[in-house]
């Protein structure tokens, strides 16, 4: 089991306006933020930095909604399906975009 559990922050947008959410404080202190494609590779060398010899890490994915940002998902996903023994995910989302998205589910099971 890893010992540290990486977080990532994949960005602020979300496609609910809850009145429960924790989310306000995020985008009135720091504005809008968004994990760009072009900062995943420095984000998997982090990563790796931190689970370094951990065959099984847990990489967890939250945001404003996470599932808004398959494609970065995917690309880090998949980076860790080719390179370790057996990466686990999680997925911290409000599951209304879970159908919409089913392909994204289909492909990683």
């Amino acid at each position: 089991m890893s010992s540290y559990t990486p977080i990532v922050y994949l960005g602020s947008p979300c496609n609910k306006d809850c009145s429960y959410c924790d989310r306000g404080y995020i985008t009135s202190d720091i504005g809008d933020t968004r994990l760009k494609e072009d900062q995943i590779p420095e984000l998997i060398n982090f990563i790796d930095s931190i689970t370094k010899g951990d065959e099984e890490p847990i990489i967890g994915f939250h945001g404003g909604e996470p599932l808004l940002f398959t494609k970065q998902m995917t690309q880090i996903i998949s980076y860790y399906i080719a390179t370790r023994k057996n990466p686990r995910f999680s997925l911290l989302t409000n599951a209304t975009l879970v159908e919409r998205n089913h392909e994204f589910f289909e492909k990683f099971n």
